[in-house]
Parts: structure tokens; C-alpha cells; sequence
């Protein structure tokens, strides 16, 4: 903070070389969440330069979908999210099994309920703002779709009792959540930022969805943790395998 205008960078030699950065679009913002979503890259930005906060404090201040249809050589501004940002922070954004859009933000006023919305056109239009209910707060969410189900992680709220954990939710629909787990308590200062990737998916199967999170174990010094979700192939369920941590 104060945020500055982000940009985008493509290499196609598998990272080793990277072209030149350029803007994602004209404002100064933050990029939460980025997704493919057919043959197009749509990127989720909250237009807040965060020079007084980091939720939003002014009617200006939005929730933008950006998209390209060029493998991200191109971003063009799709249009608004329907959130009134005032006290709104984070995001994170996935597809349904039905094919909607569906995107979470923090309400920072009330950490058990974050608002969401959905788009059945891939982000030209919105339903009007909903709350869901998670019993052990977010603050950070992230969002994945894996095998059958939808998967929700974060930090357990900054404020009020059992705040600071790294909490995990499981849904069938994407919006419905259960009582939640905690997958690492807090022991120190500030951690559990967190964000997923599904790895290994293909003809043999649906991979695993891989966790990673911050833990502070001194002060506010961190190390990455890290844990895979993988669906049981006769079972059809979903079980936790933790992987340890990697100090960073």
C-alpha cells in the first residue's frame, strides 16, 4: 500500500524469459483472483489505490472484470461488480458447475457473512449482491472448484474470539458452506494468507487441489505450509493429506 497500477507479463519459454510488463488497464488497483473461463483469462481488480484504506472508503472505489481473449496479451475492462465496496476488501472468484460466475468479497464489518454475486454471461452482467454464512469467519478468502465440490480457505477473521487461524470450508453448490475446519492454529503474529491450485489433473484423473498458507511462528515471521486435497477415486470423497512446511 498505497496500491499502484498492476500489470500483466507473458513468457512463452515456460518462465525463463518474461516480455515486457504492461498495464492490465488504466486505474490503479489490486488484482485478487484471475481465472480461465472458456478460452478467455478474466482477472478480478478492486479499483482502490488504498492511499486512505485498504477496504473501500469512497463510492469510486469498485470491483472491475477484466478479460482477454488472447492469452493475455490484451486485457479490455468487461465492466462493474455490483458490490458496494465501502468496507470491502479481498476476492476471490470461480465457475460453477452450472457454468455461473460466482465472486466473494471481505466484508470487513462483518467477517462471518462476506457478500457474493453471480453472472450466468460470464461476467457481463451480475445478480444483485447475497450473503452466505461461515460459521468460523473469513477474512482472505480463496476459492477452488475440485472433484465434487468447492473448497473455501482463508484466515478466521482478525477480530473477536479464534481470530488468526487458517480456516477451510467445504460446500456442494459454491454458496452453502459447512461448520468449517481449522487446518493451523495461530501461534504468533499476523499469517494465514493462503491460495490453491489444482495440479496434476488430467486423463488419469482430477489431481489434487494443493493449499498454501503463511504461519507466523515468531513475531510476524513466516513460514509457507502446505496440504493436498485429493478425492478418494472409489469413495468419491475428499480427505486432507498434510504436507508439512518450507521455511521461506
Amino acid at each position: 500500500e498505497p496500491y499502484l497500477t498492476p500489470t500483466v507479463t507473458r513468457s512463452r519459454d515456460g518462465g525463463r524469459t518474461f516480455a515486457p510488463a504492461r498495464p492490465l488497464g488504466p486505474f490503479r488497483s489490486r488484482v485478487y483472483d484471475a481465472l480461465k473461463y472458456g478460452d478467455e483469462i478474466l482477472a478480478l481488480a478492486f479499483e482502490n489505490d488504498a492511499t486512505e484504506h485498504y477496504v473501500g472508503v469512497r463510492p469510486e472505489h469498485v470491483y472491475a472484470l477484466y478479460a482477454s481473449a488472447d492469452g493475455g496479451v490484451h486485457f479490455r475492462r468487461r465492466g462493474e461488480l455490483p458490490f458496494d465496496a465501502r468496507g470491502r476488501a479481498y476476492g476471490t472468484m470461480e465457475r460453477l458447475a452450472d457454468g455461473r460466475l460466482i465472486t466473494y468479497v471481505y466484508d470487513i464489518a462483518d467477517e462471518y457473512r462476506p457478500d457474493y454475486v453471480l453472472s450466468e454471461d460470464g461476467g457481463y452482467t451480475w445478480s444483485a449482491p447475497a450473503k452466505t454464512y461461515l460459521a468460523k469467519k473469513i477474512r482472505n478468502p480463496q476459492l477452488a472448484r475440485y472433484a465434487d465440490g468447492y473448497f473455501l480457505h482463508g484466515r478466521s477473521g482478525s477480530m473477536g474470539a479464534e481470530a488468526g487461524h487458517l480456516v477451510l470450508y467445504f460446500s456442494t453448490d459454491g454458496i452453502h458452506w459447512d461448520e468449517g475446519r481449522y487446518l493451523r492454529l495461530r501461534e504468533a503474529g499476523a499469517g494465514a494468507y493462503s491460495n490453491n491450485l489444482v495440479v496434476g489433473a488430467g486423463a488419469r484423473g482430477p489431481g489434487k487441489l494443493l493449499i498454501q498458507a503463511s504461519h507466523a511462528y515468531r513475531e510476524n515471521r513466516t513460514n509457507v505450509l502446505h496440504w493436498f486435497i485429493k478425492r478418494r477415486s472409489e469413495e468419491h470423497t475428499s480427505e486432507l493429506q498434510s504436507l508439512g512446511n518450507v521455511v521461506c
